[in-house]
């Protein structure tokens, strides 16, 4: 089982066939007692030509693919175990190409493989955040004196914010989790709409002096504002440096490996990813002493709630015409 993987070569080795991936999975998500998506009926005919199940009760055609993430793909599932173990054990990332080439994939199949892959990364769920709680704001994108003359030109003159796409984060002091959260605009109520369900309001909430903390801050058991144009970093114990430290990184994570070419509406995605990995990073050197990296990470993200986050290429590719067009001007880098 994924228990036994030290290395990639490992894994590599024991899914050497479609088959053998196929079982696995069968056996991770069924039990070896398949169900029916359509109907939940535990009833089937097999299919050995095709290697797939037809339902006895709604006669339905099915296959372990069906409702995951690898549904609708014929790329073989041991080539979409190798690009999780990739982009998952990666600090840094991988790009598209990167995966493509590893596992023999286009770019273009690689880079869907990977925003569904990152769909299962999202690790802003409803549990409430308490503590000491840390909040800032970065805003994504080029600098005004690099950016190409038609982009400039639609950027209207104003505060080093104008432009860019931010991103609120959040960072749990005693546990070190954070969560980020890309928005169209800041403004007073979509921080508090964020705040309010993300973090407990027996917490202690620690800002800079913005105002767009003033009025939501009363709510929580105490709010700690640093003055930073005064030169106040720190007041009674109290600081901000791990979300400001964690935005530097993510920085350093958009510029290095994919070249701050990262579209706003996949901004996001990219976020969850670096999150995700923030968030385990004491897990994942635990593995390492163990020589089980691979058997923490595959199993952490191959839940059973995480193969049901099917992303369909359409709207990866923002087909959909109910999507909000209003990013569709702004780059995030």
């Amino acid at each position: 089982m994924l228990e036994e993987f030290k290395t990639i070569k490992d894994l590599e080795k024991y899914f050497s066939t479609e088959d053998t991936a196929r079982q696995y999975l069968e056996n991770y998500r069924w039990l070896n007692n398949p169900v029916c998506p359509k109907c939940g009926s535990r009833y089937y005919y097999i299919l050995r030509t095709v290697k797939q199940y037809c339902c006895k009760t709604c006669r339905k055609n099915y296959s372990v693919r069906v409702g995951t993430i690898f549904d609708n793909s014929a790329v073989p599932l041991s080539k979409w175990f190798t690009a999780i173990f990739l982009l998952s054990n990666d600090r840094r990332s991988m790009s598209s190409v990167q995966v493509g080439e590893w596992i023999g994939v286009t770019q273009k199949t690689a880079w869907f493989m990977n925003h569904r892959i990152r769909t299962m990364m999202n690790t802003n769920n409803v549990e409430l955040m308490e503590g000491i709680i840390q909040m800032d704001e970065l805003y994504t994108g080029g600098k005004k004196d690099k950016v190409s003359k038609s982009r400039k030109e639609k950027m209207i003159a104003g505060s080093g914010s104008v432009g860019k796409i931010p991103v609120i984060g959040i960072a749990e002091t005693e546990t070190g989790k954070k969560r980020y959260f890309v928005s169209d605009e800041v403004t007073a109520g979509s921080i508090e709409s964020i705040i309010i369900n993300n973090v407990s309001k027996d917490s202690i909430l620690v800002t800079d002096g913005s105002p767009l903390y003033t009025t939501v801050g009363k709510e929580f058991n105490n709010h700690i504002a640093l003055n930073h144009s005064k030169n106040e970093f720190g007041k009674d114990g109290y600081h901000s440096n791990d979300i400001e430290g964690s935005f530097r990184h993510f920085r350093g994570y958009l510029d290095g490996t994919y070249k701050g070419m990262v579209r706003s509406w996949h901004l996001q995605k990219y976020a969850n990813e670096f999150i995700y990995k923030n968030n385990r990073r004491e897990k994942v050197v635990l593995a390492l002493s163990k020589a089980k990296k691979p058997a923490v990470i595959l199993k952490t993200i191959l839940t059973p709630e995480n193969l049901k986050k099917v992303l369909r290429y359409r709207d990866l590719v923002r087909l959909n015409p109910n999507h909000n067009r209003k990013w569709d001007l702004q780059e995030a880098c």
